[in-house]
């Protein structure tokens, strides 16, 4: 989950600079950086479901 929370602020970075809409990149980061901050930073892109389903990591 790090890795992927990393790796959508480069492409933000990267689509803002192009001009590009970063919305749902932007909501994709938030979720990656809540799952981070809850301590699943060693966790795969599957905890997003999660997040996103709950709001919030599962514990």
């Amino acid at each position: 989950m790090a890795s992927a929370a990393t790796t959508i602020a480069h492409l933000i970075d990267a689509a803002t600079a192009h001009g590009l809409e970063v919305g749902a990149l932007t909501a994709a980061k938030g979720a990656a950086d809540r799952a981070v901050a809850a301590g699943h930073g060693g966790d795969g892109l599957p905890r997003l479901a999660t997040v996103l389903r709950t709001g919030k990591p599962a514990a």
